[in-house]
């Protein structure tokens, strides 16, 4: 579910990462086409001056960071949320996913046993991986219908600003709460302007539930898939 969470909010991550690598200045000339090289290329270049002369020594992080579409979205998304370099990313990528490189993994095989007199089962080369926790499966996407009444009285900015309020206090929202924005925000034929927020909202209540170790309830997968289909 994480690698999926991760894919559909893409966009705006992207561009808010393009924020924190470049000045405001450049990073709107790039978004809006005038640089003359897409927004991926130049997420590209920033890392590999970044990397400097210890480029060589990470090139099959960064040929996979190229022609990998789904290592490239989560990587992106972790430098992100945690604030951290190319690097540091990669490896809480390749944790998330149970990677281990193959280097690794031939250090551990190869390590000696500890002459220390220890007790039990050596667990390091044996092929754990991690599975995400939750799926997609049997989803009703169907949004409430409200009426002419009901749309009216709901202030979509003062919706979201509350919600946002809820998640930076620990709070995790009602998904039907959202799937209910979300519905209200198709009806007003506003949904283009507000879709970016919308996922945004969303990946910051999937980090909070993170946090907390609970699993995310069928309506917030639900308001997810659906965000994503509008954008």
């Amino acid at each position: 579910m994480r690698s999926l969470i991760t894919r559909l909010s893409h966009k705006t991550i992207k561009e808010k990462l393009l924020f924190e690598l470049y000045s405001e200045e450049e990073t709107l000339r790039i978004i809006n086409g005038s640089a003359h090289e897409s927004i991926k290329d130049a997420i590209m270049n920033a890392i590999l001056k970044q990397l400097g002369n210890t480029r060589s020594k990470y090139e099959e992080q960064i040929n996979r960071f190229q022609n990998d579409e789904m290592f490239y979205d989560q990587v992106t998304r972790e430098m992100v949320r945690n604030k951290v370099e190319f690097i540091r990313a990669v490896d809480i990528v390749n944790k998330m996913n149970g990677v281990i490189t193959r280097k690794q993994n031939q250090e551990s095989i190869s390590s000696p046993v500890s002459s220390n007199n220890v007790g039990g089962i050596d667990f390091r080369t044996l092929p754990i991986t991690i599975q995400p926790m939750g799926s997609f499966s049997g989803l009703n996407f169907k949004l409430p219908q409200l009426s002419q009444a009901e749309l009216r009285e709901i202030n979509v900015d003062l919706e979201m600003r509350q919600i946002k309020n809820m998640v930076q206090a620990g709070i995790i929202p009602s998904g039907q709460r959202i799937k209910e924005l979300i519905a209200v925000c198709i009806q007003k034929r506003e949904m283009n302007s507000y879709v970016d927020n919308l996922l945004l909202c969303l990946a910051d209540i999937f980090k909070l539930e993170e946090e907390n170790a609970s699993e995310s309830s069928f309506d917030l997968r639900e308001a997810l898939v659906i965000v994503d289909s509008q954008s």
